[in-house]
């Protein structure tokens, strides 16, 4: 039996400008998707699909192509998710229809799926990795997006990532390491509110970003990365937060649910939930709890350190 991993993904800079090519950091999350896999020869090509998060059997079906009486125990939005992608997938390798061979996965969702962590991209590197295709090119003829989470979900590490604006170009994509020196500082926190990503970039993209701004947001990105205090981060995050708010005409975060708040508070991805970014100060575990809000989490807590070995049992 074969094992794989995939870690979900932050977007700390570059939220809806990386579509339009700026430069973007994100980092790698502990908690990720696992995949195990075992093959076995069929008189077909099938394949036998399990996919949990904890208890919860999120989807067991059996996978014929072109037939109409595959075996599902459990239908839902995920059912639809992974049939489309494995349709695709045969688009992109047509040859698998001739290979004869049952493939038994088991995958486990090792985050909610309201964390926004990135469980559509790390299904989408898993089932690359799996079928032996392009996960970038898989992402573009799925879910579209900028490809971000699948480059943190292939690398496993810090990156700096630029999108390439034409499809058949793979995106740049620079590894870094990236521990701020005031990262134990840093807190995340979770608004308990699902957005759909694929609706917020159907938004962004109705109008246009101005050259202007996308290079602002990557001169931003590039201190960020290089910034060595909490202060300077802190300004960097809220100027970032105010071309942002300006070009999706939405309200910051701090502004709607933080308004006292000394501190800054940054959305990371798609504005309206999913997780924010924010300082730690006296007494900020009450404050957030006070208000609702008793999912946070420390640096050392969220992010994968690419120097730990992650064992997969």
């Amino acid at each position: 039996m074969n094992t794989l991993w995939a870690p979900g993904k932050l977007l700390l800079t570059g939220e809806y400008f990386v579509l339009d090519g700026a430069a973007a950091l994100a980092v790698p999350t502990k908690l990720g998707q696992k995949a195990y896999i075992d093959t076995q020869p069929s008189e077909r090509f099938e394949v036998r699909w399990k996919a949990t998060q904890g208890k919860n059997i999120l989807m067991d079906s059996i996978y014929i192509p072109r037939n109409t009486s595959s075996q599902t125990v459990h239908t839902d939005s995920f059912s639809t998710r992974f049939e489309f992608i494995l349709n695709q997938i045969i688009e992109l390798k047509p040859d698998l229809l001739h290979s004869k061979t049952r493939y038994n996965v088991h995958t486990e969702l090792e985050f909610p799926a309201d964390y926004g962590l990135g469980s559509s991209s790390t299904l989408i590197v898993l089932a690359a990795q799996i079928f032996n295709v392009c996960p970038y090119r898989l992402n573009a003829i799925t879910f579209k997006s900028s490809g971000y989470d699948v480059a943190v979900a292939i690398e496993k590490r810090a990156l700096l990532f630029k999108k390439k604006l034409t499809e058949v170009e793979d995106p740049s994509v620079k590894k870094i390491t990236y521990r701020p020196t005031f990262s134990s500082d840093l807190i995340f926190i979770h608004l308990n509110l699902k957005k759909d990503s694929r609706q917020a970039i159907d938004r962004y993209n109705q109008s246009k970003s101005t050259q202007e701004d996308i290079e602002k947001i990557s001169s931003i990105t590039e201190k960020i990365k290089e910034a060595h205090s909490l202060e300077d981060f802190s300004a960097l995050m809220i100027d970032h937060e105010n071309i942002v708010a300006k070009r999706i005409e939405e309200i910051p975060v701090k502004q709607r649910l933080f308004p006292d708040l000394k501190v800054f508070v940054k959305s990371l991805g798609a504005w309206g939930g999913d997780f924010v970014l924010s300082q730690k100060f006296d007494g900020y575990q009450d404050y957030f709890s006070k208000l609702g809000f008793n999912t946070l989490y420390s640096w050392e807590e969220m992010v994968h350190d690419e120097n730990q070995t992650r064992f997969i049992h």
